[in-house]
């Protein structure tokens, strides 16, 4: 077998993308005012069907742009998913705000509406309310967002949808992040749709555009010198990352059903190993008119309590390192994260246990035949 080595999340740049950089850098215009700024904003704004988005340096960005817009300050509680990267919950702390943890159920991996809802009801009791939820759509599959509207609705508490890693996943034939209050993109070098950087602010509400927009840029006044009322925020995207952003655009589709296409390729191999669970996307809702797509940024597989005795999760992806593929641990669940374990979490250990049993494999078009036969010859040597 070939030497090959086999990235997690590897970006794929074509020459339709080079095209667009060498016209960004020919037109000498390096910042956010650039053509393919404005043309890649109006190109996603209009894929997803979102009256308004604000284009931003970072996923982290946006979700501190948007607890900035709910005006989100010093002890205000922000409940949020725990089954997540570090960027969804950091800029809970960076407004000085308190987080409120939540565990996953085991349908979706996210967020568990019914735990929800218990943590808003146990501050509602402390005469506390809630000033905002955020859900994420972990490694693109999609949360059961239609339960979590309902509950925040009934409460009236703004929900903030994360779906870093969720573009290209849907609800109902809507986009992931673009059906809650605000809604979070991430274009980091690790995503289908990358810049090599940049996020996105997505909603329906002018008020929170403007402002976030206005915020996340020096909060510079409209006057002819610089003028700042309140702090601002470094955090503009550029015309080279949109540039590399507008060119992925038009092979996103393809991609996204590459990306299916390689997740089907993987459940034909894994249902060989009766000691192997591979994450499905969930559709089993008792609404049957509720339908989800998942992207699958990368594919998860789950290894049995016997094949962890014999070999650890340290040691399989050891195994598979030596075997030129990379393979990683799940998110560690943040409220068990020495920053945060001092917070309040409502739950049942299932995204604990997630961390101990699942790892994350590659997804994307550099997976070949080669890499298929690879796969199940290492997982053959590790069951």
């Amino acid at each position: 077998m070939q030497n090959k080595y086999y990235y997690l999340s590897e970006p794929s740049i074509g020459n339709y993308e080079v095209g667009l950089v060498n016209n960004a850098l020919e037109s000498n215009w390096l910042s956010s005012n650039g053509k393919n700024t404005k043309l890649f904003k109006e190109k996603i704004k209009k894929k997803i069907k979102a009256k308004y988005i604000s284009l931003v340096n970072s996923g982290t960005s946006a979700i501190h742009m948007a607890l900035n817009c709910l005006q989100i300050s010093t002890n205000d509680i922000v409940i949020a998913q725990s089954f997540t990267f570090a960027g969804t919950t950091n800029p809970i702390l960076y407004n000085k705000a308190t987080p409120v943890f939540i565990d996953s159920e085991t349908d979706t991996m996210n967020l568990d509406p019914l735990l929800l809802e218990k943590a808003i009801l146990f501050y509602l009791n402390k005469n506390i309310k809630p000033k905002a939820i955020i859900v994420v759509h972990i490694y693109g599959f999609p949360c059961k967002l239609d339960q979590i509207i309902k509950i925040s609705k009934k409460y009236k508490i703004p929900v903030i949808e994360d779906a870093a890693e969720a573009f290209g996943s849907k609800i109902n034939n809507r986009y992931c992040g673009s059906i809650g209050d605000i809604g979070i993109l991430s274009f980091n070098a690790n995503k289908i749709l990358t810049g090599g950087f940049g996020g996105a602010l997505i909603t329906n509400n002018k008020k929170i555009y403007k402002n976030c927009e206005y915020l996340s840029s020096h909060a510079k006044s409209k006057k002819l010198y610089y003028h700042h009322s309140q702090i601002g925020y470094n955090y503009r995207f550029n015309n080279i990352a949109a540039s590399i952003c507008l060119g992925q655009m038009k092979s996103f589709n393809k991609k996204i059903n590459l990306y299916l296409d390689n997740f089907k390729e993987y459940s034909k191999i894994v249902s060989k190993f009766d000691k192997l669970k591979i994450k499905k996307n969930f559709n089993n809702y008792s609404n049957s008119s509720i339908k989800t797509k998942a992207n699958y940024w990368q594919v998860l597989i789950t290894f049995d309590n016997k094949t962890l005795t014999k070999k650890s999760l340290y040691e399989i992806i050891n195994i598979f390192k030596q075997n030129f593929i990379e393979v990683r641990f799940v998110w560690k669940p943040i409220h068990s994260q020495p920053v945060y374990n001092k917070y309040k979490f409502f739950g049942n250990q299932i995204s604990e246990n997630f961390f101990k049993n699942t790892l994350c494999f590659p997804n994307g078009v550099s997976l070949d035949k080669e890499y298929f036969k690879k796969l199940e010859f290492v997982l053959n040597k590790v069951i």
